[in-house]
């Protein structure tokens, strides 16, 4: 089995597909932290409002799996498995909004365009590794 790395620029985290059975495949990306891909840093703490920051930085994190995606021809309706990770010391605070954010990226339905289901995903009490950062997300996506 060949495995291909995808560099997805300068600001984003990287990604690995891997082939099944002669199809594209599987691409793993790694954890997206709230990163602006302008600058290279972090969605700054709104001093004093943690559900703000949390909403800010769940749509950055979101956005960046997008930016990988989109350079593989993909979007989120590929995205079948998202581990995320909160902040471990604002988790109480930060998991209802980013439930919320998620929620508006990966909504349910039938319609065209929109997912019948939506990926399965894992939330995970972390340090994040990188300071400011209360959030980062991982996924799995199927390139058929």
């Amino acid at each position: 089995m060949k495995t291909r790395f995808i560099d997805p620029g300068e600001f984003q985290c990287s990604a690995v597909e891997i082939p099944l059975n002669g199809a594209k495949g599987l691409i793993f990306i790694s954890g997206q932290l709230p990163l602006n891909p302008e600058t290279g840093n972090v969605i700054p703490y709104l001093g004093g409002n943690i559900k703000g920051t949390a909403k800010h930085q769940t749509e950055r994190c979101i956005l960046n799996l997008q930016i990988v995606l989109k350079k593989e021809g993909l979007s989120l309706s590929n995205v079948v498995k998202t581990t995320v990770f909160i902040d471990a010391d604002e988790y109480a605070e930060i998991l209802p909004v980013m439930n919320e954010v998620y929620a508006n990226f990966f909504p349910e339905g039938g319609s065209e365009g929109s997912y019948i289901r939506k990926p399965a995903r894992s939330v995970v009490c972390s340090k994040i590794p990188m300071e400011g950062a209360f959030i980062m997300i991982e996924a799995i996506a199927f390139h058929a």
